[in-house]
């Protein structure tokens, strides 16, 4: 699989490569399958999450990931284009200030914001592999299974909160 991310300016974490290991491990999952190609990844702030959302989904709210299915092949390249991955790195940085403060982790925010982006990104390819979140506890799966292998990589995974899908 190869992997196209698209970063806000001044925004260096999540590595490229601890995405694609994350993402590689998730995809070795018999329960995720995908074509091979390109999934395309944006790292967005707030403002750009709510424009997508309201586009997209008829809403005015911020949101944590959006995951829109594409297969189409590239002009250029002849890849495919598996979907592209819009996440809210404002959001992940937010919770992860408020989780280590409440937590007093002693991990540092950027770890904990670095992995809650890659968090959302599982989320998001776990979307193109065909799951949904429609309901709480396929929510709670989805996470269950993106927590699993950050924590497979020794990754601080913020818990789950079911009260928390969107700020």
């Amino acid at each position: 699989m190869k992997y196209s991310i698209d970063r806000l300016e001044d925004s260096d974490l999540p590595g490229d490569k601890d995405i694609a290991q994350a993402a590689d491990a998730l995809l070795c999952l018999d329960s995720v399958s995908l074509p091979e190609g390109v999934i395309e990844i944006q790292f967005c702030g707030d403002d750009e999450m709510v424009a997508l959302n309201r586009e997209f989904r008829k809403e005015s709210t911020i949101t944590d990931v959006l995951s829109f299915e594409m297969l189409e092949e590239e002009a250029t390249s002849g890849d495919l284009i598996i979907g592209c991955i819009a996440i809210n790195c404002q959001l992940a940085l937010r919770r992860a200030k408020e989780w280590q403060t409440s937590s007093a982790s002693p991990v540092s925010v950027e770890s904990i914001a670095s992995t809650e982006s890659i968090l959302y990104i599982l989320h998001g390819i776990l979307h193109l592999a065909g799951y949904e979140d429609d309901l709480p506890e396929d929510r709670k799966e989805m996470f269950d299974i993106a927590a699993s292998v950050l924590s497979s990589l020794h990754q601080t995974v913020i818990p789950y909160d079911s009260d928390r899908q969107e700020d």
